[in-house]
């Protein structure tokens, strides 16, 4: 029988409190932190800013707690950054008692950038006639000039070209460029070039919670 396993990560991309937020101007879907939020009182109606900042395990609970639900084992996998968090959610479900928790395992995350291909998060390009276009600051919600199509996504650079030191894009001329980052040591992934940086590291750990036997989904 297969073990349904599932996996929860605690890093810098997932402590993000707003996930489908889209800039009204550019129309442009991204992810942001939100540390303050504006309220106001609800008998004098005065309007001031709160620190609304929560840990990650705050913003995770509900979703650690429904992947335990519907798994036999969640395996959670937490950058440095978040050892604190990581530790507090061993301490948490070992004190349940009735969860099979292992200890700590420390890892090592490393990844490489491949130094030929990667995104551009000043242009476009459209999923439906391959065109490459500007977000139209006077529209809320983008689409592409040439087809009317709403689907589209950052435009991906097989090659990007370099002025002096600083990456360009050839369609926009931006700077706002991302290369792409690999765990492949030899190659890159996407465009297969050897032309990589050097090896990146950040220590992580590992930890495992698993429903007792006899509890078991089958």
């Amino acid at each position: 029988m297969e073990e349904k396993t599932a996996l929860l990560e605690l890093n810098e991309k997932n402590d993000m409190l707003a996930v489908n937020v889209v800039c009204p101007v550019e129309g442009n879907k991204y992810m942001t932190h939100t540390r303050y939020v504006i309220v106001s009182c609800a008998k004098c109606g005065t309007s001031f800013r709160t620190d609304f900042d929560q840990s990650i395990y705050d913003k995770v609970a509900k979703k650690l707690n429904s992947l335990l639900a519907y798994n036999n084992k969640v395996i959670i996998l937490a950058t440095e950054k978040y050892e604190p968090d990581i530790t507090h959610i061993k301490e948490h479900y070992t004190q349940m008692k009735c969860w099979r928790v292992s200890d700590l395992t420390p890892t090592m995350d490393e990844h490489k950038r491949c130094l030929k291909c990667g995104i551009c998060r000043n242009c476009f390009t459209c999923t439906s006639c391959g065109q490459t276009f500007l977000p139209n600051k006077n529209r809320r919600k983008q689409q592409c000039p040439h087809c009317k199509s709403n689907q589209f996504t950052h435009t991906y650079l097989k090659e990007v070209n370099e002025e002096g030191k600083t990456k360009i894009c050839p369609h926009c001329k931006s700077d706002d460029i991302v290369m792409t980052r690999t765990t492949n040591k030899t190659k890159c992934h996407k465009c297969g070039t050897t032309k990589l940086s050097e090896t990146k590291s950040r220590r992580a750990f590992s930890l495992e919670i698993k429903r007792h036997p006899g509890y078991e989904i089958e």
